[in-house]
């Protein structure tokens, strides 16, 4: 059996001991002469946070959020270590600890960007297996849904500190969200093309 960083190992029986060692001599001989593949799995594991943000977050369109999430995974100590050797008794040990400061909502869409990045990893940026620890972890379940509406005292509150705010821009976007609930993202998303002003539309 061979085993040799950057390489899957490699296994072979024979009758003879001599055999072996001289199949086993070729063998290492050949992967002296390759090129190993990208070491995925030596490399630390925040690189490979940052390459998933730069080369594969930017291009979503929640990167905002993404982005983010990325900065606090950067900032885990138990993330602080190589790739392979992130294990899911390791994340579970986040997951705890990261409950004891937010809400289980907020866990589980970090612990769903981890899986994200992992099978990104197999599929995309290794030519070995890689096994994506947070398969099989509890996951916190999801908070109640929440629905909060201003008082009209405090959206009054709100408008008259928006007419003081230098970007008349930003007072006319909290108008439209208090006025259709739009998320951020659509908000900030919308063309002319999106509205009819005779009709009054906004079109999604």
């Amino acid at each position: 059996r061979i085993r040799r960083t950057g390489f899957p190992t490699q296994t072979q029986s024979f009758q003879n001991k001599s055999d072996a060692l001289h199949w086993a001599r070729t063998q290492e001989l050949l992967r002296d002469q390759q090129q190993a593949p990208a070491p995925i799995l030596t490399n630390p594991f925040p690189d490979i946070l940052l390459r998933y943000r730069n080369e594969v977050s930017i291009r979503k369109r929640g990167y905002a959020s993404e982005y983010y999430r990325i900065q606090t995974l950067l900032r885990a100590p138990e993330l602080q270590r190589q790739t392979g050797k992130i294990t899911s008794r390791i994340l579970s040990q986040y997951r705890d600890r990261r409950l004891k400061e937010v809400s289980g909502c907020t866990v589980r869409k970090e612990l769903y960007l981890l899986s994200a990045i992992f099978r990104h990893l197999h599929t995309e940026w290794s030519d070995m297996p890689i096994q994506n620890p947070v398969q099989g972890m509890h996951k916190p379940p999801n908070a109640p849904q929440r629905i909060i509406r201003l008082s009209q005292s405090q959206r009054q509150t709100l408008q008259s500190h928006l007419t003081s705010y230098p970007d008349r821009l930003l007072a006319q976007i909290v108008e439209v969200a208090l006025e259709t609930g739009l998320r951020r993202g659509d908000l900030l998303s919308l063309t002319p093309a999106q509205i009819d002003v005779d009709t009054q539309l906004l079109y999604l």
